[in-house]
């Protein structure tokens, strides 16, 4: 089976369903607590076997992360921009992950991808792996938070977060799991409770929730688990109709016994085609059941599911199925626009709430540290504002009519409503850089005696 039915048949009560209605004014955590973990592995499970809710992760994931966003610093001093830079690639590269499995874009798309199915996922800073660099991280899934609840001196603890007297939180409490082999194995308690401060760590998921009271993370596929359900029972009854159709045996009606096979009900049979097929009595009608029945109008229903699925996701249908067959140019503009309206929001996201805090924070310990070359400590200390300035410049996205997007470009930049530095990033680069390669083109072309033409 594709799914697992424990998931569905337990979470048939959705946080849309009637259930909760009249709960408006509870906290939202004191709702979703119940059902966040049943719903978390049901969309791990759809996420891992059924391939259009993967098909859709991953198109949104390449379309908003793509290869990774990529750091350009740029305070007033040049030598600084270029150390940093080249500094943080080598440590996002090769020392950022505690394990050495992942770099920097490979941690960028699994924060977002796990932000789509879990609703979220820890980062928590950890001892360095190279003695160069002040510190690496660890991705900590949401399953470890411990959820126990219960009342402290100072505040109260609710689904694995602390939070003080005023309801802020201070920190999260951690299930830290113990070996077997190296604790009494009849102890009740297979882990202890490890308490990380709110600074050591980042809880990365979307804050964009319609209730403030959410404190705690909601896999995207809320909307969209019982549709799944629905389509997959459907689409195994059309399946097992087909299957039937391929499989029919139709009985035969003869007169006699004799010279055949009895079955133990006394009943005439042979093996024809591959098959047993049994012979009627005298007196014996067949009557089949025709198995075409659920399979009609399977197409209308697969894609009206599929759009479905798209819209509870928050994509196009075009961009989910990878389908532009039914749609004109302008219905395919107009989805491609509102599809960069959820990339812009993915980009801002993983900005705010995971680049920028791992680059503050590798600034600031390089440079108190003396790590770099370029700038004192006192120095940094005097100017972080200055130093701390950079932007993130995001892959470069495919145009649908490049001739007229360029030609827009070109306009609204005789306008004045965008700079070359908008048009640089808008192709994932920085203008910079374009500059100088374009100066170095520059002077070669002038040493090999050719005038390069002026675009206009």
């Amino acid at each position: 089976m594709l799914y697992n039915n424990t998931y569905f048949d337990a979470s048939r009560q959705t946080l849309g369903s009637r259930k909760y209605i009249g709960t408006a004014n509870i906290p939202f955590d004191s709702i979703a607590s119940s059902e966040r973990d049943i719903i978390r592995a049901a969309a791990r499970n759809a996420h891992s076997n059924f391939e259009m809710m993967h098909n859709i992760d991953i198109s949104i994931t390449d379309n908003s992360i793509g290869s990774g966003l990529k750091l350009n610093v740029i305070s007033s001093n040049k030598d600084f921009n270029k150390e940093v830079e080249e500094k943080w690639a080598e440590f996002t590269t090769d020392y950022i992950d505690f394990y050495k499995e992942m770099n920097i874009a490979d941690i960028q798309r699994t924060l977002l991808l796990q932000r789509m199915v879990d609703g979220g996922q820890f980062i928590k800073f950890t001892r360095r792996t190279n003695p160069q660099y002040p510190f690496s991280i660890q991705l900590v899934e949401v399953d470890n938070l411990d959820t126990t609840t219960k009342y402290i001196d100072n505040g109260f603890i609710a689904d694995g977060l602390v939070f003080d007297k005023k309801g802020r939180v201070q920190g999260y409490n951690f299930k830290k799991y113990k070996n077997p082999l190296w604790e009494d194995t009849y102890s009740s308690y297979f882990f202890n409770i490890k308490f990380v401060k709110k600074e050591d760590i980042i809880f990365f998921k979307r804050n964009d929730s319609s209730r403030s009271s959410q404190r705690r993370e909601l896999s995207e596929y809320t909307q969209v688990i019982n549709t799944i359900r629905y389509f997959k029972s459907f689409q195994d009854s059309t399946v097992e109709s087909a299957s039937a159709r391929a499989k029919l045996i139709y009985a035969i009606e003869s007169e006699g016994m004799g010279g055949y096979n009895l079955d133990s009900d006394g009943k005439k049979y042979e093996y024809l085609n591959g098959v047993y097929t049994r012979y009627l009595k005298q007196g014996e009608k067949l009557h089949v059941v025709d198995p075409t029945v659920a399979g009609t109008r399977y197409e209308e229903f697969h894609k009206n599911n599929l759009r479905q699925l798209a819209i509870g996701r928050g994509v196009s249908y075009e961009l989910a199925m990878r389908d532009a067959s039914s749609a004109n140019f302008s219905s395919i503009r107009a989805s491609i626009i509102q599809d960069h309206k959820l990339f812009d929001y993915n980009q801002m996201n993983i900005t705010n709430n995971f680049l920028k805090k791992i680059y503050y924070k590798f600034i600031r310990e390089m440079a108190l540290s003396g790590r770099f070359s370029t700038v004192s400590a006192d120095e940094y200390i005097l100017n972080q504002n200055e130093y701390h300035r950079h932007q993130w410049i995001a892959p470069a996205r495919s145009w649908v009519d490049p001739y007229k997007d360029v030609k827009a470009l070109i306009e609204k930049y005789k306008l004045g409503v965008i700079t070359l530095s908008d048009i640089a990033k808008s192709e994932g680069k920085d203008i910079a850089d374009i500059i100088e390669e374009r100066a170095k083109e520059n002077e070669m072309m002038k040493k090999a005696g050719l005038i390069q033409e002026e675009i206009k």
